[in-house]
């Protein structure tokens, strides 16, 4: 009986923690370029949550929420404060987008540009929390899983690229 329940609780630590993803590197094969990032899913009500790194060094943050209710993000900014500090900084969105992705499911993102002075407080925050607003419904407040932002830290440790083209 104990080591099925050893068993159990080992098949659940594992799947508990699979909704992590590691740090992956996509190579593209036309033009030679690469894009580092860490994408987690189901994560608070967010589908997906991608923070990549491109070879010119910006970095990109988009947030996906995949449902059978429209969620419609601003268009205007998202607000992060780190390790509970006072200081709140605005990230201006670039993009959103809605589309219906099935008959019932119902797909919207929104990214951004991290500007360079917060990526430096990412590099060195306890606590990252955002607060994200929509259109349609109540603002959320999220944060950061430390689990997430370790990797988030991970992504920005790839060196840096300078390319040419």
């Amino acid at each position: 009986m104990k080591r099925i329940l050893f068993l159990i609780l080992a098949i659940l630590l594992v799947f508990q923690f699979s909704v992590f993803a590691s740090v992956k590197t996509h190579k593209d094969s036309f033009d030679n370029s690469s894009m580092t990032y860490s994408m987690v899913q189901d994560v608070d009500r967010f589908s997906s949550i991608i923070f990549s790194k491109m070879d010119n060094n910006q970095i990109y943050l988009t947030f996906t929420i995949m449902d059978t209710d429209w969620w419609f993000f601003t268009e205007d900014y998202i607000e992060v404060k780190f390790d509970d500090g006072s200081d709140i900084y605005k990230i201006p969105v670039k993009t959103t987008s809605s589309n219906i992705v099935d008959h019932n499911i119902l797909c919207t993102s929104t990214d951004m540009y991290v500007p360079e002075l917060l990526v430096e407080k990412i590099k060195s925050a306890k606590d990252v929390t955002f607060r994200i607003s929509f259109k349609n419904a109540s603002d959320d407040v999220f944060k950061v899983p430390s689990k997430v932002l370790k990797e988030w830290k991970q992504v920005l440790e790839v060196p840096d690229k300078t390319v040419s083209r």
